[in-house]
């Protein structure tokens, strides 16, 4: 076998291998803790943002969050319930996103926890929330996300096929700059919790006092 044949034929097992890995996060992920289709959720007009199927666009937000939230703000998204026959509330929906870690953009998955069917119920839409976490902001910038909706069928993730899989276009959001501080050098006023402690049991005191001179 030729040096270019052997490079082509372990290039071609590392792809296999990463097919692989990627079916069986996929089969996890709609086995091991599906969503809910009911759910109550915090949704208004001032954080639900549209996705269109017939232009698979996302009009997501300006900003996400501020650098280093974890699990501060939450988004949803409103979409259509039934597209082109299929009812998407039957399938898995996801975000992925991409951020920078050490000039290197690194992919992660987000799993919605819930379709919410009901609360547009009337207009056949549904919605589904990212709860942003500290990995999609870890630091200010731009985050780049895309919304997929699959189905897979099968009984392990070794024959597990997917019978269904709808992709948005990208998206992109901000990560607004918080205050640059290192954790490790953060000083706490104890002096000033020590005395406004003080002053409280003061004033404590005294009511005490006036209220037995009443007495």
């Amino acid at each position: 076998m030729s040096d270019i044949e052997l490079t082509f034929k372990e290039e071609l097992e590392e792809l296999v291998e990463k097919q692989n890995v990627a079916m069986n996060n996929l089969y996890d992920i709609q086995y091991t803790n599906p969503p809910s289709n009911v759910c109550l959720t915090g949704a208004n007009s001032k954080n639900t943002y549209d996705i269109d199927l017939s232009t698979r666009t996302i009009h997501g937000p300006a900003t996400l969050s501020v650098a280093r939230d974890h699990k501060s703000t939450v988004i949803y998204f409103k979409v259509d319930r039934y597209f082109d026959f299929m009812d998407l509330s039957n399938t898995i929906c996801v975000v992925e996103y991409k951020v920078l870690r050490e000039n290197k953009e690194v992919p992660y998955i987000y799993v919605a926890p819930f379709l919410d069917t009901q609360r547009h119920a009337a207009e056949n839409k549904m919605i589904f929330p990212w709860v942003i976490s500290g990995v999609a902001a870890r630091q200010d910038g731009i985050v780049e996300y895309a919304i997929r909706f699959y189905r897979l069928e099968g009984l392990t993730s070794d024959d597990s096929k997917i019978v269904y899989d709808l992709h948005t276009l990208p998206a992109k959001s901000t990560i607004l700059a918080g205050l640059n501080v290192n954790e490790e050098d953060i000083q706490y006023e104890y002096d000033y919790d020590a005395s406004y402690k003080d002053y409280l049991a003061k004033q404590i005191a005294d009511n005490i006092t006036y209220w037995h001179t009443l007495e």
